[in-house]
């Protein structure tokens, strides 16, 4: 958090970049079991070889092909909507590839979000003179298309490549005031939700 607060502009084509290649993957895996479905009736489950990049079914590679394309998509248009589905994309991977191994570990990890929540959103302006995780959250991002596009001199692009909501996060357009977006964190989203895993999954073994 700190570091997106003091180095974001400096950094920020790298943070572009980053959100890009771990929605790409979270929104390929999150997609897979959809286009497994859609592709069992024309395909046979022989996989593709793509030299040293491995061998993937056609499930696969249409799962990814759409995720590239949602990605570059939200790149191009900022949209809020896409936003969301990368942030929805990342949430369900990271339940999915975690797991708690205790209670306590699961206690420990939602006092330390209280408290870290806590102190950043109602305590760091008496610090950093600011709120650093509204100031974070809020943070407007270049678009990486657009800083190329200066540094090739081509300004046609730069004037319609709009900047980019980062880091990751749920946005939710507001009935009462037009062009303002209410925001919910990933974390606040993961955290419970590896919490509820845990429970299930304990349910589980105790009912076997």
């Amino acid at each position: 958090l700190l570091v997106m607060f003091f180095f974001f502009d400096s950094m920020q084509m790298l943070f572009a970049i980053c959100t890009a290649i771990i929605a790409t993957v979270a929104l390929a895996f999150l997609l897979l079991p959809m286009c497994q479905y859609i592709a069992r009736p024309c395909s046979d489950g022989n996989k593709i070889s793509f030299g040293i990049c491995g061998r993937f079914t056609g499930a696969e590679i249409l799962s990814f092909s759409l995720s590239v394309s949602i990605v570059c998509i939200w790149v191009l248009t900022g949209h809020w909507l896409l936003m969301d589905a990368m942030g929805m994309g990342l949430c369900v991977a990271f339940i999915a590839f975690v797991r708690l191994p205790s209670l306590k570990v699961s206690t420990l990890l939602l006092t330390g979000l209280l408290i870290y929540d806590v102190f950043w959103v109602f305590f760091s302006s008496y610090i950093f003179s600011t709120n650093v995780m509204v100031k974070v959250a809020t943070r407007p991002a270049d678009n990486p298309v657009g800083m190329v596009a200066r540094k090739l001199h081509l300004g046609g692009v730069v004037k319609e490549a709009p900047k980019l909501s980062l880091p990751g996060k749920l946005v939710f357009p507001s009935i009462h005031n037009t062009g303002h977006f209410s925001m919910l964190g990933l974390g606040d989203i993961v955290m419970p939700g590896l919490l509820l895993c845990f429970v299930l999954r304990s349910s589980a073994e105790q009912l076997e």
